[in-house]
């Protein structure tokens, strides 16, 4: 199994001592994922698309500490989204519409504060009037060959087409997105608060999205922007459900028959009961709970497991 490797929970993880990366492959294959599927019979996990729980409508904000020149942009509310906080964003699949076929996810609205009482401002974080705020995707961690893409939005009419696609591995990126309805002329409002926007994708996993915010206005007296970029925020979003393989580092110097612990991590939706379970075959009657059942809280949950010595494991996330 690769560091990092995602699968959903219909099939197994392995790994081992002197388990070829091609043995790993041939388990994984969707021959021997359909024989375990059958084989669990009553114990079949429950895919989250079969029963969408619908999130509340949540909303990341952008202002800054202070409405004046140079300083910093900052999404006021970041450390609720952020990879600290575990906290995730559900992509449930779509099974009508335009999105049929993808996972999407549309619970949460980046909005810039008022900063005039015709918006609803001033609100004490809000940028300087004359700020303009766009939204920077810059880095995206996920299941190999994955992707998210983004279809934005006029806050009246949802786009037929994807406006831009971040690929898996991405680092460096400047994909960008409006944030304030205003433009940014002298005095004007950086309030924006646009609904009807949308990341998809159509790969299973668990993402780690990389985002900041910037002014692009020019509206200072030397013609530049009122504001510095925000540091980066990084939040997880969820597609389907899934379970990750994060092996723990050679040991050296090495020791025969030891493989040292690993990590497994999945998302836990609210009202839904998890439990990891392993086995060293793939016999229904082989496999044995390691955690839980435990019902979920809304986050990303990290174990840490003991390697099995001498012999392959087999690692399984049941849900129902």
């Amino acid at each position: 199994m690769a560091a990092g490797q995602q699968i959903r929970p219909d099939n197994t993880i392995a790994f081992g001592m002197g388990t070829p990366t091609a043995l790993h492959e041939k388990r994984m294959n969707a021959s021997m994922s359909s024989l375990l599927r059958a084989a669990w019979g009553i114990l079949a996990p429950v895919s989250l698309a079969s029963s969408v729980l619908h999130a509340q409508h949540l909303h990341l904000n952008v202002g800054a500490s202070r409405p004046q020149k140079d300083v910093p942009l900052s999404f006021i509310n970041g450390n609720v989204f952020s990879t600290n906080s575990a906290w995730f964003l559900p992509m449930p699949l779509q099974t009508n519409g335009l999105h049929k076929g993808l996972y999407r996810a549309g619970s949460l609205t980046i909005t810039a504060l008022p900063a005039t009482p015709d918006n609803g401002g001033p609100d004490p974080w809000r940028a300087a009037l004359g700020s303009r705020i766009v939204a920077e995707v810059v880095s995206l961690e996920g299941p190999h060959g994955g992707e998210i893409a983004f279809w934005d939005s006029d806050g009246v009419a949802e786009s037929d087409s994807i406006t831009f696609r971040v690929p898996v591995g991405a680092t460096n990126g400047t994909w960008r997105f409006t944030l304030s309805e205003g433009d940014g002329s002298p005095g004007s409002d950086p309030y924006g608060h646009i609904h009807g926007r949308y990341f998809t994708t159509a790969t299973p996993g668990l993402y780690t999205l990389g985002i900041r915010a910037v002014d692009v206005s020019t509206s200072t007296p030397d013609g530049g922007p009122w504001h510095m970029p925000s540091p980066v925020l990084r939040f997880h979003l969820q597609a389907d459900a899934t379970l990750q393989y994060l092996p723990s580092p050679p040991r050296n110097p090495p020791i025969p028959g030891w493989v040292g612990n690993a990590t497994v991590q999945f998302a836990m939706e609210k009202e839904r009961r998890y439990a990891l379970l392993f086995s060293t075959g793939v016999e229904p009657t082989a496999w044995r709970a390691l955690w839980g059942p435990v019902l979920g809280n809304g986050t990303v949950h990290s174990l840490t497991v003991q390697g099995p010595t001498g012999t392959t494991g087999y690692y399984r996330l049941l849900i129902q």
